[in-house]
């Protein structure tokens, strides 16, 4: 293992809530790729870019971004970003996303046939 990989594990052992982050993203990413597949996307499943593991927690960090965005004003009343503000609100969000997606993977199973 070379200096940077080295460093870049000590940052996430040492910041615990970004590996959270990031197993959230990636099971937020999924849902959503689920999703999108059974209940929107016609024919064959189409490009690949997002079914694998990267791409899956990109668009669940994407979603997470999304939620926390509009949570960063009603909390801090600005949308500077400060790496502080994200750790202090990240554990929150990650829930406020996940029962927002639930709700909406919820009504998607309930009220659409699958594709």
């Amino acid at each position: 293992m070379n200096a940077i990989q080295k460093k870049i594990i000590e940052y996430i052992v040492d910041t615990p809530k970004l590996l959270g982050f990031a197993a959230v993203s990636f099971m937020s990413g999924h849902l959503w790729c689920f999703l999108i597949t059974t209940y929107f996307k016609k024919g064959k499943k189409g490009n690949t870019l997002l079914n694998n593991k990267i791409g899956k927690t990109s668009l669940g960090a994407f979603w997470n971004a999304l939620i926390f965005l509009p949570y960063q004003l009603y909390i801090n009343g600005t949308l500077r970003i400060e790496w502080q503000h994200i750790m202090d609100l990240i554990i929150a969000t990650m829930l406020i996303g996940m029962v927002l997606q639930v709700l909406f993977f919820s009504l998607a199973i309930k009220f659409m046939k699958e594709i």
